[in-house]
């Protein structure tokens, strides 16, 4: 976890941006926080922190937000790319998320300056035209 003086540094500079990816009865099994900022009139994203559930978790909108934020936030200090996610398959708990909502361009769950997914540049762009 960062100490508070990196975390209200972060969120003063930067904004979170939060989406989740559901399974097909909606439950949201992943949240994504994008941490943005506006440089020459542009949204610029850059840290992403993702948060899993497994099976055994109770499924927390909150407790997931904390945790991708905390993510992101740790992406945006050391600039380094952290949890590489396991796609074997060998976590059986979470394996079935891995396969069907779990986006393939995630490579780790705390990532700096990350290559956006065709979702998240769509947003990116909708705030792109709200600011201009």
């Amino acid at each position: 976890m960062l100490e508070n003086r990196y975390s209200e540094g972060i969120l003063k500079e930067y904004k979170p941006l939060y989406y989740y990816c559901r399974d097909e009865i909606n439950r949201p099994w992943v949240t994504v926080c994008l941490l943005w900022k506006m440089i020459s009139g542009a949204p610029v994203v850059f840290s992403r922190g993702v948060a899993i559930c497994s099976n055994e978790d109770n499924i927390c909108k909150n407790w997931g937000r904390r945790l991708a934020l905390e993510r992101a936030m740790l992406a945006a200090v050391t600039q380094y790319d952290t949890e590489e996610i396991d796609r074997s398959g060998t976590n059986g708990n979470i394996a079935h998320i891995y396969y069907s909502i779990l986006p393939f361009e995630f490579i780790f769950k705390s990532e700096y300056e990350p290559d956006l997914t065709i979702y998240e540049t769509k947003v990116i762009d909708r705030i792109a035209l709200k600011y201009n």
